[in-house]
C-alpha cells in the first residue's frame, strides 16, 4: 500500500451499515469487507455516480492496510480516475452508492446469490 491516500481508515455511513450487513448475509459474503468491495466493484461496473454526502458520519470499519494492503485498489483508481483530486473519498462514495443500489437488488428484486446479481447486470 502506498501512502498517497490521505486517510488511514475506511468508514461506512451509519445509515448504510445495516444495509451492508444485509447484503453480506443475503449474498453469503464471509466478511463485510468482502461485501463492501463487491459493492464498490458493482458501482464501478454499472458506472454509477458517487454519493456526495461528504458530511455524513462514517465510523471506522477497516484500516487501509487491511483493506488495500497491496495497493491494488489505489492503483485501480489511479488508472480509472486520474483526474480525481481525492480518489479515496471517491472510492468511499462509489462504494456507498453500490451499497444503496445492491440493497435495492437484494430487497426489491429478491437477489439471494451473486448469480442473481449478475443477472440484473444484463438488464
Amino acid at each position: 500500500m502506498s501512502n498517497k491516500w490521505p486517510n488511514t481508515t475506511i468508514g461506512v455511513m451509519e445509515s448504510l451499515a445495516p444495509r451492508l450487513k444485509e447484503i453480506q448475509e443475503a449474498l453469503a459474503f464471509q466478511t463485510e469487507m468482502g461485501a463492501y468491495k463487491f459493492c464498490l466493484s458493482y458501482a464501478i461496473l454499472k458506472e454509477l455516480p458517487p454519493a456526495k454526502d461528504v458530511s455524513a458520519s462514517r465510523p471506522t470499519k477497516w484500516n487501509m492496510g487491511s483493506f488495500d494492503g497491496d495497493g491494488e485498489i489505489e492503483k485501480l483508481f489511479d488508472a480509472l480516475y486520474p483526474e480525481e483530486n481525492n480518489q479515496q473519498l471517491m472510492m468511499v462514495n462509489l462504494a456507498e452508492t453500490g451499497i444503496e443500489h445492491l440493497h435495492q437488488v437484494v430487497v426489491n428484486e429478491g437477489a439471494s446469490s451473486l448469480s442473481d446479481v449478475m443477472d440484473t447486470l444484463q438488464d
